[in-house]
């Protein structure tokens, strides 16, 4: 009766508290800005604080991370209205030549303020804006900021894509090349860029076309090196030359009980851009069988089907499951090894509790003669103490 009242009592307390939650978002989430190392950074900034909460209440506005010092609020405290939004104002001022590199970030904290009477117990919800400033490198520096090669079928042209953004604050001179390698790590493909030199903030952007008709299908690793001064920088990617086909990739688990159900887990690979919808399997493992329920491959994707096997007529030992996949107007057949595992038979099992049995006797035996030691040792004592008693009376009596 305690444990029910107990547990009724917390779900009524839980209900209290999350009663008093605001609910707060902020719009944008995240802003980025590029700094002027000769002129600083100063500008006023306006995001929207909204709730969702029934009530009306009072937000507190707090920045912090590595630019918080540089952060100036309007406002620390501010209304919000229920279900409604109020305006943050805040302004950032970094002055010329600060001493920064890379990106760097200001968190605009959005708290909701505290009651300062009559509740006794309260949850404070917040959320965060994040403020990204791009601080430019001395010297030379080149940046890779995306690379990639879409994945097509085989017979199909693809293209590349890359891009990268001199961050110095010199003019650097940038050689670029790509190189290809297939799934066996042979390099199948190699290109080099005419030499370009970029200015301080300068986006280099190239995009071409990749012809494919010589690839086989399969996986294929790019990597594109862009090198200035003395310094490389590389950036890998994978794509992928698509067949009709599907993979088995996986399976779980590796063996099964004897005398009872099994689930078993496929794992299988799309290698075709393009999806397949309403995939299914048939399992065979000896006289059972068994048809998965449906499932759908995204292009190039990977999904997972469960299926019960009934192999309890089966003896233990190894068999062959054979699985055949059924996508689009073709299937796929595969074969996996699947061993059938009894339990620890019944002598070993006896013999496990004869020697249970034996090292608890053991264990009795000695504490009966721990007891019976200290029960004799106890004996002794009372004993001496005795013949101590009458030693004392004897020498009384004779004085």
């Amino acid at each position: 009766m305690n444990k029910k009242i107990l547990v009724i009592f917390m779900i009524l307390l839980s209900l209290m508290i999350i009663s008093n939650v605001v609910a707060i978002g902020v719009s944008p989430g995240k802003i980025q800005v590029n700094y002027d190392v000769e002129n600083g950074y100063n500008q006023n900034f306006s995001i929207l604080a909204k709730s969702n909460s029934p009530t009306d209440s009072y937000i507190e506005v707090e920045p912090s991370r590595e630019l918080a010092e540089y952060i100036t609020v309007s406002d620390e405290k501010i209304f919000l209205p229920a279900r409604g939004v109020a305006r943050v104002n805040f302004s950032l001022n970094i002055p010329p030549h600060a001493d920064f590199v890379g990106l760097k970030e200001a968190h605009i904290g959005i708290y909701e303020a505290l009651p300062e009477e009559g509740d006794f117990l309260a949850i404070r919800t917040a959320v965060k804006m994040r403020l990204i400033v791009d601080f430019p490198y001395t010297g030379e520096y080149v940046q890779i900021n995306n690379f990639n090669i879409k994945g097509v079928n085989s017979g199909e042209n693809t293209e590349v894509n890359w891009k990268a953004t001199s961050k110095g604050l010199e003019n650097t001179k940038v050689n670029s090349k790509l190189m290809i390698e297939n799934e066996y790590g042979e390099k199948i493909y190699e290109k080099s860029w005419p030499q370009k030199t970029l200015a301080p903030k300068e986006v280099y952007a190239v995009q071409e076309t990749l012809e494919t008709n010589q690839y086989v299908a399969g996986k294929y690793k790019a990597k594109l090196e862009v090198k200035y001064s003395d310094i490389t920088r590389e950036k890998e990617t994978e794509f992928q030359i698509g067949q009709e086909n599907i993979n088995l990739i996986n399976h779980s688990p590796k063996n099964f009980s004897y005398g009872t159900l099994n689930e078993i887990e496929l794992e299988f690979e799309n290698n075709w851009n393009g999806a397949y919808n309403n995939v299914y399997a048939d399992i065979k493992i000896h006289n059972v069988t068994a048809k998965t329920s449906s499932f759908n491959l995204k292009p190039f994707g990977k999904a997972k089907v469960k299926q019960f096997l009934d192999t309890r007529t089966l003896e233990n030992g190894t068999y062959p499951v054979k699985i055949t996949a059924y996508f689009g107007e073709n299937t796929a057949n595969f074969e996996i090894p699947m061993e059938i595992i009894k339990p620890i038979e019944e002598k070993e099992s006896n013999l496990t509790i004869i020697i249970v049995a034996v090292v608890l006797i053991i264990i009795i035996i000695l504490v009966v003669l721990i007891l019976i030691k200290k029960k004799s040792k106890k004996a002794n004592q009372r004993i001496q103490s005795e013949k101590q008693k009458k030693t004392t009376k004897t020498t009384k009596t004779k004085k």
